[in-house]
């Protein structure tokens, strides 16, 4: 439960500091956009976690063959700095 309940602490706080996803959160939905593509393509037959998680491999995939595995390396690095910073101002 606590896990559940500090997800939604997260979005939430992301949601009210970019409600447009013009910045931090547009940068966070990383795959989900392709995992939304893989749950209509596919009739809602899969989870929207495993679309989700699926998109995310595909945007690895396209990241990895067009820049390298650097950016990939950048990307998750900033991604895990913007949540640790997150968690520290929720949690204060």
């Amino acid at each position: 439960m606590e896990t559940i309940y500090q997800s939604n602490r997260i979005k939430k706080y992301f949601v009210e500091k970019d409600p447009f996803e013009n910045g931090d959160r547009k940068f966070l939905n990383f795959g989900h956009s392709l995992g939304h593509a893989i749950e209509k393509t596919a009739d809602f037959y899969y989870s929207h976690g495993q679309c989700v998680a699926f998109g995310t491999l595909m945007a690895l995939f396209f990241i990895k063959r067009n820049y390298g595995r650097r950016l990939i390396r950048d990307r998750v690095t900033n991604a895990r700095f913007i949540i640790g910073n997150t968690l520290q101002k929720i949690r204060s």
